[in-house]
């Protein structure tokens, strides 16, 4: 008997259930208790923010943790790229702007920082196996009141811009940190968050469905050994889905839509060209250009490898 494709995708298209939504939130303000009660986090600026899938509504039942970062507003990292090499090199210029961001301890380092967020971690929920430090973020072990969490410690990223009076200005704010390893990786999430929302609204609220959709058929895929979804990550999925053009959605069914999304996806990622303007769903990075831990050709490959295990016809 043939599958059921259209069943399976509704199924797939729904948000986690409200048991598992509690539990996400449960997680979330245990972690906000946690900083709260440091004494040396709170003699910063520190924000606590929820990212990732569970902040943008696009989590599947695979990935049912919570993504938290841990911000210091009062320490950022400039990026001084999209100004013109004098004023990278102007010292007084760099200076003034940092007063002006609020600057108020520009000694504390990030690997204190990142310290400082481990041990109030521990002090809330206790040791290993409880946290374990990973090479990017602590993660906090689920229990039976709330789910596993991920907790990135975080500084501010600040991309400046001459504006067309040639004054230099705030062109982008993000987050910046550097992992164990001594990776340095830049995030907006927060755009990102924006930009999805938007989306979602853009194409009749089907974005973040296709989103899941997409997402729940690439973990079956990988449950069944389909070697071509291993390197296809949960957020490289959700980039993926939001450079599909708006028109393309809104099919009378999810077996229909998903196939055009597959089919716009694998057309534009047989060469490089097509998709080289692509972006992150932030809209503030490219998604193929650079240092990824994908590539284009592995896309390309889950993508056919998609159509054949559903049994799309064109």
């Amino acid at each position: 008997m043939a599958r059921d494709w259209e069943s399976q995708f509704r199924t797939w298209a729904r948000p986690p259930s409200a048991t598992e939504t509690e539990k996400m939130q449960r997680a979330e303000k245990a972690i906000r208790e946690a900083i709260a009660a440091s004494a040396k986090l709170q003699a910063h600026d520190v924000h606590v923010q929820v990212q990732g899938s569970y902040y943008n509504r696009t989590n599947v039942p695979r990935e049912s943790d919570v993504d938290i970062r841990v911000e210091v507003k009062d320490v950022l990292y400039p990026d001084w790229h999209f100004v013109d090499e004098n004023a990278r090199r102007d010292k007084a210029i760099r200076a003034s702007l940092e007063v002006e961001a609020g600057l108020t301890d520009v000694t504390y380092t990030y690997a204190e920082f990142k310290d400082d967020v481990g041990v109030s971690l521990v002090n809330r929920f206790g040791p290993p196996p409880a946290v374990i430090r990973g090479d990017k973020a602590y993660d906090i072990h689920e229990n039976t009141y709330r789910v596993e969490s991920d907790c990135l410690a975080a500084f501010r990223h600040v991309r400046y811009r001459r504006d067309s009076g040639g004054r230099i200005v705030t062109s982008a704010e993000g987050i910046e940190f550097r992992t164990d390893k001594g990776e340095r990786i830049v995030n907006f999430p927060d755009q990102q968050h924006a930009n999805g929302k938007a989306k979602h609204e853009a194409t009749g609220q089907r974005f973040k469905k296709m989103v899941r959709v997409l997402k729940n058929l690439r973990n079956e895929m990988d449950e069944a050994s389909e070697a071509p979804a291993a390197p296809i990550a949960s957020f490289l999925t959700e980039c993926l889905v939001f450079n599909v053009p708006n028109d393309h959605f809104g099919h009378t069914t999810f077996y229909d839509e998903l196939r055009e999304v597959v089919r716009y996806l694998y057309v534009n990622t047989v060469s490089e060209e097509l998709c080289s303007e692509w972006g992150e769903e932030s809209d503030l990075l490219y998604l193929f250009r650079g240092k990824h831990p994908w590539t284009r050709e592995q896309v390309n490959a889950f993508l056919l490898d998609a159509w054949i295990y559903v049994g799309f016809q064109n």
